[in-house]
């Protein structure tokens, strides 16, 4: 199934790898969480990275959830990935 491919590539670690270099090598961040009800009442979570990378505004997909308790898993997961990226952002 092509979303699902798509999902795990996501999730994959060297995907994440290139975009902590990316981020890490520049001044400003932004860390976007958004949360959108499916027409079957299954909840979607997506958490977006915005950045600049070589002078141009970039937005990279972090990862992709369906959480129960959507309030608690976007405060937890919004501070896992803090810890991913450099101190100079937090």
């Amino acid at each position: 199934n092509f979303e699902r491919k798509t999902i795990d590539w996501i999730d994959s670690r060297s995907f994440h790898v290139e975009i902590i270099k990316q981020i890490n090598g520049e001044s400003y961040l932004a860390i976007i969480a958004d949360e959108t009800t499916d027409i079957s009442g299954k909840t979607q979570v997506v958490t977006i990275f915005r950045y600049v990378f070589n002078g141009e505004p970039v937005e990279r997909l972090w990862n992709y959830m369906n959480p129960e308790n959507v309030t608690l898993v976007l405060s937890q997961d919004i501070f896992e990935r803090r810890r991913s990226i450099k101190r100079k952002f937090l």
